[in-house]
This record gives C-alpha cells, structure tokens and sequence, in this order.
C-alpha cells in the first residue's frame, strides 16, 4: 500500500520534530492520533506491525504470552516513549502485547511519516537508541536473575 503525499502532513511533522511530542497540536493529533481507554490493547503479540506509537498521555503496559498461557509483565511505558518499534523497523510479527492502562493518547507513524520525522531530527534517533538501549539491558537482567 502507498501513501499519498501530502504537504500539510509534511508541515505537521516537522512541528513534531522540532518540537515537544507531548504537546502536539490538535491537527496533528487528528491525523496521527489516537485515544484507547483502560485495558484496550494496542496490538497483540503475533500481529502484523507496520507502525510504531509514541505516548502522549497515560501508560502502556508490555506483556508477553507464558509457557502456561499466563501473561508476563515485560514493561510499563509512559509519556513520551516510543513502542512498537521493533516491528516496525524489522517487519516482524509484534513480539509483545500492549495495553493501555488508564486513558492513553498516542501518536501512531507509519513507516513513510515517521522516517520524516527521523531524518529531520537527529534527537528521534538518539530517543529510539537510548530506549532499545534500556530494554535490551532490562532483558539481560531478567535473564540474569
């Protein structure tokens, strides 16, 4: 599937860029945005990924299936954190579930949006390294313990 281009997009996203995250603008919000209320899920583990979240408000949490059908707390994300990424970039099925717990807002990118943003700011990419970073660390210490 293309995306058609669009300039006003374009012009929203880099006031994305430049700017706070958590504080877009009600447009950017109407195309971007998205509100999931308590205990919605975002995308579950072993669906498709084509696009990553960034929170705006409330918290995400990240679980993954047990060996006896339960489910393991993996994470909390709050905002200003970036999820759904490793899909997106590795075009892998989603290796976890996400749920929103509470009200949460979101900004959802698709590839062609949020490559914009990336190559127009280089503190995305710092964001996205120093997250991936932390998680892979979080999982060498469970492994750890």
């Amino acid at each position: 599937m293309t995306e058609e281009y669009d300039q006003e997009l374009e012009n929203e996203l880099m006031e994305v860029a430049f700017g706070e995250v958590t504080k877009t603008s009600r447009e950017i919000f109407l195309k971007l945005g998205r509100e999931y209320v308590d205990g919605e899920v975002l995308f579950q583990e072993g669906d498709e990924g084509s696009c990553l979240y960034v929170i705006l408000s409330g918290t995400v949490v990240i679980t993954k299936k047990g060996e006896n059908g339960s489910f393991i707390e993996l994470a909390q994300l709050k905002q200003g954190e970036i999820l759904g990424e490793m899909s997106h970039f590795d075009e892998l099925p989603r290796s976890a579930t996400a749920t929103a717990h509470g009200d949460t807002r979101v900004l959802v990118f698709s590839r062609a949006n949020f490559s914009l943003i990336f190559q127009l700011h280089p503190k995305w990419t710092t964001k996205l390294v120093a997250g991936l970073s932390q998680r892979i660390s979080n999982s060498i210490k469970e492994l750890d313990s």
